[in-house]
């Protein structure tokens, strides 16, 4: 039988994570700046000085709002992810997953980006966000280890280029009314395959098929070339970001 404190701990839960899913919607439809904590409060259902009990003021339920995002998002990407399979495998699986979060969920990805741009936000607070962004590099770096993928490669560059072009993608996508695209991580991990891979794998019906390593000079520039404008590309993405 569950003693009063528990029963307490559970109340204050749901309750603040009903707040979370109101300022979420609030915040993702009237941006920060918009966004009051009156109207927090009404989507949640409660008074606003209840709301203050739970959070002193806008920027700490923002930061409350932006944490939980990440941190839901990360276990997705775990559960996304099939610890035997292969790296390229892995990787597939990890750019479907964060392409379909981002279609899904486009206006609070962009709520969180322009908040760290408006907030100055302190470094602990990009934690969230390395935390996400480890599952990318954890999976290249077993594949270094696997000898799947080079071990000259830099991985931030990897990394960028890997979430730059989902993420320009699915702004893309949205400004065109799309929903999805099988093309764009097709395409992607074409040119991971080409660029980072020791050996060429390609996904069909579920199993990982290994193809030769050896390209032609002529496919290796295209790669290259390829890769300094999709650098370009999460370039400007971040400029653009910042300036909304």
């Amino acid at each position: 039988m569950k003693n009063t404190r528990d029963t307490q701990r559970e109340k204050f839960e749901a309750r603040e994570a009903s707040i979370i899913a109101a300022a979420s919607a609030v915040f993702a439809s009237r941006g920060v700046d918009g966004a009051k904590m009156v109207d927090i409060a009404r989507q949640a259902g409660l008074a606003e000085g209840t709301l203050y009990l739970y959070y002193r003021n806008k920027h700490d339920l923002l930061t409350a709002v932006v944490g939980n995002f990440w941190a839901t998002l990360t276990a997705g990407a775990h559960d996304a992810v099939d610890p035997d399979g292969n790296t390229f495998t892995q990787l597939e699986q990890l750019a479907r997953y964060h392409l379909d979060a981002l279609l899904a969920q486009f206006e609070l990805v962009q709520l969180t980006y322009r908040a760290r741009g408006k907030e100055n936000e302190p470094t602990q607070d990009l934690e969230p966000i390395r935390g996400y962004v480890r599952i990318f590099d954890r999976v290249v770096e077993r594949g270094i280890d696997r000898g799947e993928l080079r071990d000259d490669m830099t991985l931030w560059q990897a990394r960028d280029v890997f979430y730059g072009t989902l993420e320009f993608s699915a702004r893309t996508l949205t400004l065109r009314g799309k929903s999805s695209d099988e093309g764009v991580v097709d395409h992607l991990m074409a040119l991971l395959a080409g660029h980072l891979g020791c050996q060429i794998h390609s996904t069909q019906n579920g199993s990982a098929k290994n193809s030769s390593a050896q390209n032609s000079t002529q496919t290796a520039t295209s790669n290259r070339a390829l890769m300094n404008k999709l650098l370009a590309i999460e370039a400007q993405l971040k400029k653009l970001t910042s300036e909304n």
